[in-house]
C-alpha cells in the first residue's frame, strides 16, 4: 500500500513539473503528446534489443507511466536503476 501512495505522488509530482515545462512551449499538447510517444517509443525500442543487450525493463503500469509522463528522462532513469541494481 505504501510503494502506491509513493508512487501515486511521484507521478503527481513529475506530472506538475511537466505540465509547466509544456506550458512554456508554444504548442503544449503537441509537445506533451511528442514527449509522450517518445517516451513509449524508447521503452519499446530498449525491450526490442533486450535479447542483445540483457537489459530488460518490464512493462507495467509504473514503467509505463513514467514513461508516458517523463518520456525520454524516465526511460533513461529507469534503464540506469535496472543497469545499476
Amino acid at each position: 500500500m505504501l510503494f502506491i501512495i509513493v508512487w501515486a505522488v511521484g507521478m503527481i509530482v513529475c506530472g506538475y513539473v511537466m505540465a509547466k515545462r509544456y506550458a512554456r512551449c508554444r504548442k503544449p499538447f503537441a509537445a506533451a503528446l511528442i514527449s509522450s510517444l517518445t517516451g513509449l517509443a524508447a521503452h519499446m525500442g530498449i525491450n526490442a534489443i533486450s535479447t542483445i543487450t540483457g537489459v530488460f525493463v518490464s512493462v507495467n503500469y509504473v514503467t509505463v507511466s513514467c514513461s508516458v509522463i517523463v518520456g525520454i528522462p524516465g526511460v533513461i532513469a529507469m534503464l540506469l536503476l535496472k543497469i545499476f541494481s
